[in-house]
């Protein structure tokens, strides 16, 4: 995850000044009774002098990483929670496939809210989402050796 937040950062400034990532945040749409703790968030800087959860509107993207344990929360729950929230952008990265996945444009599809925008990538490759590229060759799957941080 260090490798997705120094990629943003840097990319940051250029496209979202006053805005940075960082994983130390909950988010909460108090309107539809949820809350998630993010792996990592792009978020702007006026946040952190409150200790409030982060809300939807102050969020332009969403990260994380699928755990070995229950891949399906970021992959049904959450990918179901963050367009109903309005999240624009939502990546998830899977060191258990090799694989990142970007999702934009939230909306409400008949079926519950979704994301009409789906790109598969895999690691070793650049994947972009929203206005940021993301180089995924630093990430690692889980079991490969490295930095032992299974792509974090």
């Amino acid at each position: 995850m260090r490798s997705l937040r120094v990629q943003l950062e840097a990319q940051l400034p250029g496209t979202n000044p006053g805005y940075f990532a960082d994983g130390g945040t909950d988010l909460e749409d108090v309107s539809l009774g949820v809350r998630r703790v993010p792996d990592l968030m792009v978020f702007h800087e006026d946040l952190l002098e409150w200790d409030d959860p982060a809300r939807p509107g102050d969020v332009l993207m969403v990260c994380e990483v699928v755990s070995r344990a229950n891949p399906k929360n970021d992959y049904e729950g959450k990918l179901r929670d963050y367009p109903a929230m309005g999240v624009p952008h939502y990546l998830i990265v899977d060191p258990r496939t090799g694989t990142v996945h970007a999702h934009t444009e939230p909306y409400a599809a008949p079926e519950g809210p979704s994301y009409a925008t789906h790109r598969e990538c895999p690691f070793g490759k650049t994947v972009e989402i929203g206005p940021w590229r993301i180089d995924t060759g630093r990430f690692t799957r889980y079991g490969d050796s490295g930095s032992g941080h299974d792509a974090r």
